[in-house]
């Protein structure tokens, strides 16, 4: 989609915000500069983006620590105004996403909750959390309609949310304290892992990619 970018606007951008504005004045989140730029209304949900970089986009915004946040996310208010494209772009970077979603970060999610479990002495749960971040990880890509809704897909999805469940159940009914205190300094250090949030945002730039592929298969 071509668009008139407002450099300067860009250049006035000081900070990328936490959470929703009323107005560029009160603050802006990634979207709502990229709004701001393309010379939209003040929205979260500008028209020049592609509506699945954008739902991405704002799950990064409102995650990621205010430390990060603004040098990681800025370069991305240019590239995501104007990124929205064709029907077949947007379903092909919303496979991708589906994908990186099921085999990357869920699995990612359950080792580290694994590892809490693990420092609270729950070793059985830790290693079921384990073992089901394997099955999804050794999944076929997410790359159609028939693969996104497969059984096999579904089942390890279904059967890791049962064994993080039951973790839960141990957790309120067993030394819940430890647990929580485990968990809670695992999460936070995880959270903090600039590391984390590099591959996060490289998953953008991977999803802006697929519209010059459509171009260069077409």
């Amino acid at each position: 989609m071509a668009i008139k970018i407002d450099q300067k606007a860009f250049e006035s951008i000081e900070t990328i915000d936490e959470g929703a504005h009323k107005n560029p004045e009160e603050g802006m989140c990634l979207l709502e500069a990229v709004a701001f730029i393309a010379g939209e209304k003040h929205t979260d949900h500008p028209d020049c983006a592609c509506p699945v970089i954008a739902a991405y986009g704002r799950i990064l915004n409102e995650g990621m620590p205010n430390a990060l946040r603004t040098a990681m996310l800025k370069p991305f208010v240019l590239k995501i105004a104007g990124s929205r494209s064709t029907r077949e772009v947007e379903i092909k970077r919303a496979y991708r996403l589906a994908d990186v979603a099921v085999r990357e970060f869920a699995p990612n999610a359950l080792d580290s909750a694994a590892k809490a479990l693990t420092i609270a002495q729950f070793d059985y749960h830790a290693q079921k959390l384990v073992e089901h971040a394997k099955a999804l990880r050794s999944l076929p890509p997410v790359t159609e309609a028939t693969s996104a809704e497969s059984a096999e897909s579904a089942e390890s999805a279904e059967s890791a949310a049962r064994a993080a469940r039951a973790a839960g159940q141990d957790y309120w009914t067993v030394y819940w304290r430890v647990y929580w205190d485990a968990y809670n300094a695992a999460y936070k250090k995880a959270i903090a892992d600039p590391e984390l949030w590099k591959r996060s945002v490289e998953v953008l730039d991977e999803l802006l990619a697929i519209k010059d592929e459509v171009a260069a298969n077409g």
